[in-house]
């Protein structure tokens, strides 16, 4: 994060009108300064992996309808597999900067930047932790945290601030990446494989902000967004709730507390009010966990409309109205939010039973938004714009 993003952030949050709390039933209009545009953004996992594929035409098209929204970044992981298929030798490491260059190159022409999830998945199995059971197969964590953290410092050196994408390509709109997310909900068995452990994943994120702070100072470094576990479950798969992953954290590696640049959370909730109350909840375990000031990144809500598992399906115009509330109720709130992501732009529209193929605010073929990207996209541009919104009653926190 830039220190000019920074104290807009902080300057538009200072204005903001006096809040009460969260809700989605009610409604209110907000008022404040203008946001600027990299506080908002949009998930987009699936036009990342066609760009990784090749499929560059279409990542193009797609791009271009995200930016028309008015977001400013775009978040997705990547294929660590095809980034660097082979182990290091004799000291030496390769990586395919092809795999991702189209993807950053067709953000940067619609003047989108690239926040980076590095969830690991698929991890290549040289990196892997060889104590993970064979069934974890990509989903296992890390052997350590050096092979992530050479990971972690080469996409800084390549995309980041002056990195050599950039001075290789001086023709692209200038939008280097600023944030690293460090893997994807860590408190999740499915994607650290069989079960979360706060304190290797504590060492895992300061030694993946060591390496990117030693190529750029400002980066912003982001515990991987939390899912929004209320309490522990052994499953399979596992969950540890985040009030538990938090302080499991902070009390194996107590130096955490200060070094943690930002939390990514995903409060995910059946209606605006539920989503509202897991964002509060979730601020107060960060605080809890003695990291009272450190920012969250709300980097994925969202709904589904179809599917038959978790929580039940919200038909499209619902789930607009559900976007045109909580949109402004995040960003007015009091949590200390530095920024909003939807999920997620297109999901693949199969499986009718699974939730995670009607994620997608956009027809995955064309581009064409739906009315939640829409609706996404109207309340994005009003709060950029400074613009009284009608919004649920925003997050109060502390």
């Amino acid at each position: 994060m830039t220190g000019r993003r920074r104290l807009a952030l902080l300057a538009a949050l200072a204005v903001a009108p006096g809040l009460i709390g969260c809700g989605g039933s009610a409604s209110t209009e907000v008022k404040g300064a203008p946001l600027p545009r990299d506080f908002f953004g949009m998930n987009a996992q699936l036009v990342a992996q066609a760009a990784q594929a090749g499929k560059l035409d279409y990542t193009d098209r797609q791009a271009a309808q995200m930016a028309r929204t008015g977001v400013g970044f775009v978040r997705s992981n990547f294929d660590w597999t095809l980034f660097e298929p082979n182990p290091p030798s004799g000291g030496r490491r390769q990586y395919d900067f092809q795999v991702l260059d189209g993807w950053v190159a067709s953000l940067a022409q619609h003047h989108l930047r690239w926040l980076v999830t590095a969830k690991g998945a698929p991890i290549p199995e040289w990196a892997a932790s060889p104590a993970a059971p064979a069934e974890c197969g990509t989903n296992a964590p890390p052997d350590g945290t050096a092979d992530y953290a050479a990971l972690m410092r080469v996409l800084a050196e390549r995309y980041g601030r002056d990195g050599s994408f950039w001075q290789a390509n001086p023709e692209l709109p200038y939008e280097p990446v600023t944030e690293y997310e460090v893997w994807n909900e860590p408190n999740f068995g499915r994607l650290w494989c069989p079960t979360p452990d706060p304190a290797a994943y504590a060492r895992l994120y300061l030694a993946a902000r060591d390496a990117l702070h030693a190529v750029d100072p400002k980066a912003l470094v982001l515990v991987g967004g939390l899912a929004a576990f209320p309490t522990d479950e052994a499953g399979p798969p596992a969950k540890t709730s985040y009030r538990t992953f938090l302080t499991g954290m902070t009390k194996a590696v107590p130096a955490i507390r200060t070094k943690v640049d930002a939390v990514a959370v995903h409060p995910y909730g059946k209606d605006p009010d539920a989503v509202l109350a897991a964002l509060e909840n979730m601020r107060a375990a960060i605080d809890t966990a003695g990291m009272s000031g450190v920012p969250m990144l709300a980097d994925e809500i969202g709904w589904h409309t179809k599917g038959t598992l978790g929580l039940p399906p919200v038909p499209e115009d619902q789930r607009a109205d559900y976007f045109r509330a909580v949109t402004p109720a995040i960003a007015r709130s009091t949590c200390n939010v530095i920024g909003i992501a939807a999920h997620t732009w297109v999901t693949l529209e199969r499986n009718g039973n699974l939730p995670e193929d009607w994620y997608g605010m956009a027809n995955p073929l064309t581009g064409q938004p739906y009315p939640s990207a829409v609706a996404y996209g109207t309340q994005v541009k009003a709060l950029e714009a400074g613009r009284p919104v009608d919004s649920a009653p925003p997050a109060s926190c502390g």
